[in-house]
């Protein structure tokens, strides 16, 4: 079963200069077995970053959810991080930003199966379906305009630690064809939900492909000519 655990969590603000843009470094520690970098991104007026790399390796921005009042849920991911600890840098160009991102070590992952997302001002909660297969791994990022709301995500989905009063994160291993993610939240205000579902890619597990080695495509092959005679 595909599975994450939260390797980082805070602001990530872009005040170092260097010249020609704002920028900030910040050190991770990405463990052994990691198939995914997932990093959920909000911020206190929803700006997106407009780079994000790993030891020099460029995440890509694979949802971008606004409500139309300034706020954001956005989700970079990266594929077969570096294993160690190096840098985490972003850069917003001549504008200084200050984000909060919740960064995920996902293992026991295949491939990334889709997201989804919903904004707009909503009236005590937001949802959003997804599709799913058995034992996916899906993860959200709740975004709300009002200071200091309640947000409470659904029943089945765990709660990360909020890294800002106005957004925070959850996750779910889905369990057929379709997972829904939402929230309940007061008061009534803007919000932005963003949603990511990854394949599970346990040994011998329902989602796992079976690619035949050379070994064994050679001993099918010894077997078959023996047989014919």
């Amino acid at each position: 079963m595909a599975t994450t655990s939260i390797i980082f969590s805070g602001e990530f603000s872009t005040s170092d200069w260097d010249g020609s843009t704002f920028f900030k470094n910040q050190s991770l520690t990405v463990p052994a077995g990691t198939d995914w970098l997932i990093i959920r991104q909000g911020g206190t007026n929803g700006q997106v970053l407009d780079v994000l790399t790993f030891n020099g390796s460029s995440l890509t921005l694979g949802v971008s959810q606004g409500d139309a009042n300034g706020n954001g849920s956005h989700i970079w991911f990266l594929q077969s991080p570096t294993i160690g600890t190096f840098d985490l840098y972003g850069n917003s160009g001549s504008s200084g930003r200050t984000v909060f991102i919740t960064v995920d070590a996902v293992s026991n992952a295949g491939a990334i199966r889709g997201y989804a997302s919903s904004g707009g001002y909503s009236f005590g909660s937001r949802s959003v379906s997804i599709t799913t297969e058995a034992d996916d791994l899906v993860l959200d990022l709740m975004a709300i305009t009002s200071s200091e709301p309640t947000l409470t995500p659904n029943a089945g989905q765990i709660a990360g630690t909020a890294t800002f009063d106005r957004q925070r994160p959850s996750s779910k291993t889905a369990t057929g064809a379709s997972t829904t993610m939402g929230w309940t939240h007061s008061p009534n205000s803007w919000t932005a939900l963003a949603v990511i579902a990854i394949e599970d890619d346990t040994p011998a597990g329902p989602n796992t492909p079976i690619n035949p080695s050379i070994t064994s495509l050679l001993a099918t092959s010894a077997r078959l000519n023996w047989e014919q005679g």
